[in-house]
């Protein structure tokens, strides 16, 4: 390699460096537009660290007007962070689209393919009402025990009202569902014995 070749990939880790404590110190001020700026240009990065995504996330998060407008570029910034900080920013997405995309399918996708009992508290939230919308009846059913885990472990009431009604709302999906069904076989059976 060049010497000059090397002073100039110097020179962008340093350029980058510089940008990253830009964006901290502009959200630590509150300046927004300086935020939302400088972000867009991080977020067009081939790769990131999982710190400068969380930065760029904060900046949209508390001063995009419009946030649903970032979801693309933050799509693509988190696809190539690695395994452990992808986990980290996992929750970051699922707020975010939970919040203002309002798509269960495009949630989902950011979504653990299981609730477990690692599975934090505000992500089983967030995935269970995800499922409620898309009617995962058979994903619901087998998360029971660790949603009613949840309501009994949570730690604020706020919390645990919120779990509650999530959980009450699947039972009262599940019934509905139950009921159409069973109206569909009496009126089969009606129709049967009419003949």
């Amino acid at each position: 390699m060049k010497r000059s070749d090397s002073r100039k990939i110097q020179s962008v880790k340093n350029l980058t460096k510089v940008e990253e404590n830009e964006l901290s110190g502009y959200l630590r001020l509150g300046m927004g537009k300086q935020s939302l700026a400088l972000a867009r240009r991080i977020l067009q990065r081939p790769k990131l660290s999982g710190k400068v995504f969380e930065d760029c996330y904060n900046a949209i998060d508390k001063f995009a007007r419009r946030p649903r407008e970032w979801r693309e570029l933050l799509g693509t910034a988190y696809e190539p962070l690695n395994a452990g900080e992808r986990k980290k920013a996992r929750f970051n997405m699922l707020v975010f689209f939970d919040r203002y995309v309002k798509e269960p399918n495009a949630t989902l996708y950011y979504a653990p393919k299981q609730i477990t009992r690692s599975t934090g508290i505000v992500e089983i939230l967030l995935v269970w009402n995800c499922w409620l919308r898309l009617k995962k009846m058979n994903k619901l059913a087998a998360a029971i025990p660790l949603m009613s885990d949840a309501i009994r472990t949570a730690a604020y009431p706020s919390m645990r009202s919120f779990l509650a009604n999530a959980y009450a709302r699947y039972w009262a999906l599940r019934v509905e569902i139950e009921s159409v069904q069973e109206e569909k076989l009496l009126v089969k059976m009606l129709k049967k014995n009419a003949v």
